[in-house]
């Protein structure tokens, strides 16, 4: 192997972890949701319920489906501007 593969080698093994850790549907970003999952639908913000949304695109299951609308529907009230908020997408 020469020193180039190696660090080829390297970067995929770097760009497949920080995807693990940091995409939309890594690590982190479930933590957060099990974090605050207890929460009411009013009290959460709309980066929240942009998550839990996630989580239901994680899942695709029914029980989440309506938590995850209804988390949408509020956060979309809240800040109607904001394009991750928004129902069409639902």
């Amino acid at each position: 192997m020469s020193t180039q593969d190696l660090f080829d080698a390297q970067d995929q093994f770097i760009a497949e972890i920080v995807a693990e850790l940091a995409s939309s549907f890594g690590i982190i970003h479930r933590k957060i949701y099990q974090s605050y999952n207890h929460k009411k639908v009013e009290q959460l913000s709309s980066y929240e319920a942009t998550l839990c949304y996630r989580h239901y695109l994680m899942t695709l299951n029914k029980e989440h489906y309506q938590p995850a609308l209804a988390e949408r529907q509020q956060a979309t009230q809240q800040e109607p501007e904001i394009a991750l908020a928004s129902l069409d997408r639902l």
